[in-house]
């Protein structure tokens, strides 16, 4: 086996299996630009593209190539070859820049750098580009992420706010702030933490949402209560994600549901009015069945009746059962559902049916007195 004192016996062999190891693309140039090495990285690359890095080969003079150039690539190389010659004269030590490369219609970033040493006191020169596109990528992506949420904040459609794990929050926007009732002075004295806003009753609502923010990176969806700084309580819908680049740290979208709520109760409380006019509807019919036959037998006992005192009593039962049959149809037409149109109203008949509505329902020990004008017109 070889020992490290004979490995470096063949330093020309070691470093050229040190540099071709590497996934930066590096040449070595001499104090004239001549290329006089390459790693595996910086051939490969080369091969596979059509620029100006396709011509930079082994024995080509960066310097000349450089300086053949036009365009873009002209005034990106030039930075760089000033820069070469710079630290080759001992005006500077080192250099880096971001330079970018179109290959293959694809673009690519790379971290340029320049690095000076010594052979035996001759002046080499490190040329190395350090692929950048993936970080290049994930940072554009990150600052589009930082641009939607801002935008997000900033709309105020949605409660947003920033948060911590230990129970701050970090940044909100207005529209959540005047969801809980606080102020962004109270958010920047750190009045407001996510924690002191949940009720207790939700408290194992927000540890299950944490399970799921460490397995997953983002919690369901669920409903609960904020407390508002007046004290009063409201009911929202949370969903949130921690950022892509940490552990602890995240934001969540927050819905104000008492509109909602509101608009439930209030289609809760129709269905329920819906329920009754259906009951009401089956009692009237019921009712009516009732008072048609007693209508009917009304007549036949008119006929019968001789004396005049059969009549009157006759006459107090139809008017009863008249004002019964009156009453179903009234509860009838109310559970009935019927389109807007336009109708001529008479106020004084209106009154009269509600006067004799009323005095149906009503025990007969209320007295009830009910004054139209006279000259009361007619409205549509």
């Amino acid at each position: 086996m070889i020992n490290a004192e004979e490995i470096l016996l063949v330093p020309e062999i070691f470093l050229h299996g040190i540099l071709d190891s590497l996934s930066i693309h590096i040449s070595i140039l001499d104090v004239e630009g001549k290329i006089i090495h390459q790693n595996k990285a910086w051939q490969k690359f080369s091969q596979q593209t059509s620029g100006y890095l396709s011509k930079l080969s082994i024995g080509e003079n960066y310097f000349q190539v450089c300086n053949c150039l036009t365009g873009k690539d002209f005034l990106e190389t030039q930075i760089f070859v000033q820069a070469i010659k710079d630290i080759i004269t001992g005006k500077k030590t080192e250099f880096e820049i971001e330079t970018s490369y179109i290959c293959l219609l694809k673009q690519y970033y790379f971290l340029s750098k320049v690095t000076k040493f010594y052979v035996e006191q001759e002046v080499f020169l490190i040329i190395a580009y350090e692929n950048i596109t993936e970080y290049k990528a994930t940072q554009q992506a990150l600052a589009e992420s930082q641009i939607q949420l801002n935008s997000l904040l900033e709309a105020n459609i949605l409660g947003v706010s920033n948060w911590h794990l230990d129970g701050r929050i970090i940044k909100a926007n207005d529209a959540f702030l005047k969801m809980v009732g606080y102020s962004q002075d109270d958010l920047l004295m750190d009045k407001l933490r996510w924690k002191d806003l949940t009720p207790p009753e939700y408290a194992d609502f927000d540890e299950f949402a944490i399970k799921e923010l460490k397995q997953f990176g983002h919690y369901t969806a669920f409903e609960k209560e904020y407390i508002c700084k007046d004290g009063s309580r409201i009911p929202v819908l949370v969903v949130g994600a921690l950022f892509s680049n940490s552990k602890d740290t995240g934001f969540s979208c927050i819905l104000d549901l008492r509109e909602i709520k509101a608009l439930q109760a209030q289609l809760i409380q129709a269905q329920k009015m819906e329920n009754i006019g259906t009951l009401a509807s089956g009692i009237a019919h019921d009712l009516n069945n009732i008072l048609t036959p007693i209508l009917m037998f009304v007549q036949l006992l008119r006929r019968k009746a001789t004396d005049s005192k059969d009549h009157k009593i006759i006459n107090i039962i139809e008017d009863t059962v008249k004002r019964g049959s009156n009453l179903v149809r009234q509860v009838l037409s109310l559970t009935r559902i019927t389109t807007q149109e336009k109708e001529r109203i008479d106020f004084h008949k209106l009154f009269s049916e509600i006067d004799l509505l009323i005095r149906e329902t009503l025990p007969k020990s209320i007295k009830i007195n009910i004054n139209i004008e006279e000259k009361l017109g007619i409205v549509v």
